[in-house]
Parts: structure tokens; C-alpha cells; sequence
């Protein structure tokens, strides 16, 4: 038997095995950027992949206009406080609730529909990605080892250290007495 060495590719790749055997979607991040030929969006300062994003809503919220798929997505885009506590609530209350949107209906008027961004019902249904290596440029450039998305959303950040590096041993003692 062969022991490999501990080292963040190789719990890297172990995850996303992992992920697939869960039945995730799995993807290689650079092969699905914008300019390849499947972008999961239009640029690297995207975070939602909205198209997956709204595939979803229309199928766990099915039969309502497109207005109200657009007035979903706009209310998540529009989550924002100063203060990240806020902002999380928010965001945490539209995973968990749900939104109301108005819309007009076939007379002109206007109408609230409910659109949940997650079927709680049947969670089976809802879609599972595992994107490693996933590019977001905003004020600087990053790449986490893996995201995980729920329906076209980014809810998990996973970045994977080698545990017997310097710097990762220090991060590990600084953890430690920060809980203590």
C-alpha cells in the first residue's frame, strides 16, 4: 500500500470525487469561464450563475411570467448592507422564505407571486454544483478550490491548505486560541 502525500491537490481532487459520488454536478472551473464554449456566465465578476439560477426558479416555481423570475433575481443581486450581519440575514431569509414579487397580470394589473429560490420540499430536486477552481475577479483576482452552489447561488467556500506548511500550522494554532 501506498501512502500520498497530504498535499492540497490531492484532498482537492479527493473532494471533488467526493462531490461526484454525491451526485453534485462537478466542473472544472477554467473550462466553463466566459469566452469558453460552455460559460456558466458572461464575466469573471459574476458570482451567481444566473442562467442555472433561473432554470431553477421556473422549475421549482413553475408557470409564472418571466417578470417574476427577473424580479427574483434582481431582489437576491440586491441583498447589501454595510454590515455583513445584515447583508447574511438577508440573504439567509430569501434561502429559507422565499420572495414575494409583484407582477402584472393578463388585465394590466398587478399581482404577488411567491418564488422560493430552494424547494424544501423535495430537496432532490434542487441542483448541486461543485465547481472547482472557480475565477472571481472583483477588487483582486481569486480562486478558491471548490465553491458549492444551490441552484446557480454560491453558498459554501472551501479552500483547501497543506497542514504541514508553516503558514497553514500558524492559521491552525491562531484558530486554536481564538476559540479557547
Amino acid at each position: 500500500m501506498t501512502i500520498k502525500r497530504l498535499d492540497e491537490n490531492w484532498v482537492e481532487e479527493s473532494a471533488h470525487k467526493i462531490f461526484d459520488n454525491l451526485e453534485y454536478d462537478t466542473m472544472w472551473g477554467p473550462d466553463h469561464h466566459p469566452g469558453t464554449q460552455n460559460p456558466e456566465r458572461q464575466a469573471l465578476t459574476e458570482v451567481v450563475l444566473e442562467k442555472r439560477l433561473r432554470e431553477n426558479l421556473k422549475n421549482i416555481n413553475p408557470d409564472l411570467p418571466d417578470d417574476a423570475y427577473d424580479a427574483a433575481i434582481g431582489i437576491l443581486y440586491s441583498v447589501s448592507s454595510n454590515d455583513m450581519m445584515v447583508s447574511n440575514r438577508k440573504f439567509h431569509d430569501l434561502l429559507l422564505n422565499g420572495v414575494n414579487v409583484k407582477v402584472p397580470d393578463s388585465q394590466g394589473k398587478t399581482k404577488t407571486e411567491h418564488i422560493d429560490f430552494v424547494n424544501w420540499d423535495e430537496p432532490l430536486k434542487n441542483n448541486f454544483l461543485a465547481l472547482r477552481q472557480f475565477t472571481v475577479k472583483q477588487f483582486e483576482e481569486r480562486r478558491p478550490d471548490h465553491v458549492i452552489f444551490l441552484n446557480g447561488i454560491p453558498i459554501v467556500i472551501l479552500e483547501y491548505k497543506n497542514q504541514t506548511t508553516f503558514h497553514s500550522k500558524w492559521r491552525i494554532s491562531f484558530c486554536r486560541l481564538l476559540l479557547s
